[in-house]
Formats: C-alpha cells, sequence, structure tokens
C-alpha cells in the first residue's frame, strides 16, 4: 500500500534540505513557496512512475529532468549557464548527502543499532541525522570561505614609520572609517596599542589616553593631532592622533607612501580577524586601485 502523504513528507523534507544547502553555496535562497510547489508536483509523477512500472532507463531520465525542474522553480533560474552551474551543485549535494547516508548505513549494519536501522522510523531517524549534520558542515564551511575571501580581498600589508621606528603587520580596509584630520583633510587610521607599544617611547605610549599631553617631550606634542569623531554610541568626540611619518601599504607585491598620516591608538579592539591590528581609510588606497 502506497501511502502518498508519507511520500510526500519525505520528499518535502529531503528536498528542503538539500535546497537549503544548495542555496547556501549559490548564495541565492531558495523561494519556498515555489518549492512546495515543485515538490508537491515530483511527488505526484514518482507515484505515477511506481504505479507504471517504468523501464530504469526512462525511470532515471524523468527523475534527472524533476531534479531540473526543481531547481529552475525554486531558483527561478534564468540563463543555461546559471542553470547548468545550479543543477550540478544540487546534484554534487544529493550526491554527498546519500554518500552520507550510504557509509552511515553500512557502518551501523553489523552495530548494536542494527534493528533500527532496519526500521522505518529508523532509517528517518539516521536520515535526518545526516541532513542536519550536512546543512552545519555546509554552513560553516561557506562562512569560512567567505570570511578568508574578505580577509585576502580587504587586507594590506602595513608599515608604520614614526621618529625612526617601524611596525610591520596587516591592515584592514574599513569602508566605514570617514574620519579625516578636520585641518590637514588627511584621512586618519585606527591601530590598536599593541601598534602604539612598538612605535611610542614608553613615557608616551604609558599617557597616552590620559591628559598627561603636556608633559611629553616637545617634539612628540609637536606630533599630536586632536581629531573629532562621531559614532553609533557617542554623538561627539575627541580623539589623539599621533602624526606618523611614512605609511606604506602593499598590494599586489607593489608598495604605496604615505606621507604624514594621523594615527589613532585606540584601546577597541579593531580585530577583522586576528592578524589585522589597524584599519585603513578608503581613500588612502585610492593610488593603490588607480595604478
Amino acid at each position: 500500500m502506497l501511502h502518498v502523504e508519507a511520500l510526500w513528507a519525505l520528499n518535502s523534507w529531503i528536498d528542503c534540505c538539500v535546497l537549503w544547502v544548495t542555496g547556501r553555496i549559490l548564495h541565492q535562497p531558495p523561494r519556498w513557496k515555489r518549492f512546495l510547489l515543485a515538490t508537491t508536483l515530483s511527488t505526484f509523477v514518482q507515484v505515477g512512475m511506481i504505479v507504471a512500472v517504468l523501464p530504469p532507463l526512462v525511470e532515471t531520465s524523468v527523475t534527472f529532468l524533476l531534479s531540473v525542474c526543481i531547481v529552475m522553480i525554486s531558483f527561478s533560474v534564468t540563463g543555461l549557464a546559471r542553470l547548468f552551474r545550479s543543477c550540478f551543485v544540487f546534484w554534487a549535494c544529493t550526491s554527498l548527502i546519500g554518500g552520507l547516508l550510504y557509509v552511515v548505513q553500512r557502518f551501523l549494519v553489523e552495530s548494536p543499532l542494527d534493528n533500527y536501522v532496519n526500521h522505518p522510523l529508523g532509517m528517518l531517524g539516521i536520515l535526518s541525522i545526516v541532513l542536519m549534520g550536512a546543512i552545519v558542515c555546509c554552513s560553516r564551511v561557506v562562512e569560512s570561505l567567505q570570511m578568508k575571501h574578505l580577509e585576502e580581498t580587504f587586507s594590506y600589508e602595513v608599515e608604520i614609520k614614526v621618529n625612526g621606528q617601524a611596525w610591520h603587520g596587516f591592515g584592514y580596509l574599513d569602508s566605514g572609517n570617514h574620519v579625516t584630520d578636520p585641518f590637514s583633510k588627511s584621512p586618519v587610521i585606527f591601530a590598536t596599542l599593541n601598534v602604539a607599544n612598538e612605535l611610542l617611547p614608553q613615557r608616551v605610549y604609558e599617557s597616552l589616553h590620559g591628559n598627561e599631553i603636556s608633559n611629553w617631550p616637545v617634539n612628540w606634542q609637536k606630533r599630536v593631532r586632536m581629531i573629532p569623531s562621531r559614532s553609533v554610541h557617542v554623538s561627539n568626540k575627541m580623539l589623539i592622533g599621533i602624526l606618523c611619518d611614512d605609511v606604506t601599504c602593499s598590494l599586489n607585491g607593489k608598495k604605496y607612501s604615505l606621507k604624514n598620516v594621523p594615527v589613532v591608538f585606540t584601546q577597541e579592539s579593531l580585530a577583522f580577524e586576528k592578524n589585522c591590528n589597524c584599519l585603513l581609510h578608503p581613500l588612502q588606497l585610492l593610488p593603490c586601485h588607480q595604478n
């Protein structure tokens, strides 16, 4: 006896998980209302195939066409190239999940859970665990790849020089950094205290966020820049910037130097990722991308 509602529920659950994984990889969420229509039509076609007892070749061809239709309807794919790419990812995800299910099933065959493997509800539970595991793993992998891409795209090798001292490290291009020196109109760089500890004298470093600028050596007092800033949580704030002699940014093996750049050393964490210790201003990197 064939239970159509059970077949529809199983198809919907499996297709939903596989399409969600596919959407994460394609960076395009499925349209779930259209998906329900597609999986319902797919279920009735499968019922017809079971009743009609089609030859294996015809059954395989129909299943192939059904998968293409599900992808087209769920993602509203237009264009042959995008359709092929979406279908390829969908088939790859289906094969991966099917392979994982087969491996888990074979692994449990001769185990104490053998009786549950041969039971329909037991297989449904195993299938659900495999699907949820695939979803979690796919999410972690996609997020990791996205973060890696952002790091490679917006991270630069940076060298800051001031009064004969130099710091080498990595900086991150912050599109939200619009702070400039009000007098020279020079874009401002933000850096962590780790950078300040390598560049500034101990006396200056220890009193950087106090009101002891008047006690600094005269040559360091001349480097001080008072920079007004406004943020989401603080309406107006005066930042203390240090005028650095040279800031060099490296891109694709080429170096671009900027002279007399104000650097604000902040106690806040600026790390987009653990290697970046300063935030660069978009205007400072225009020459890097124009040449």
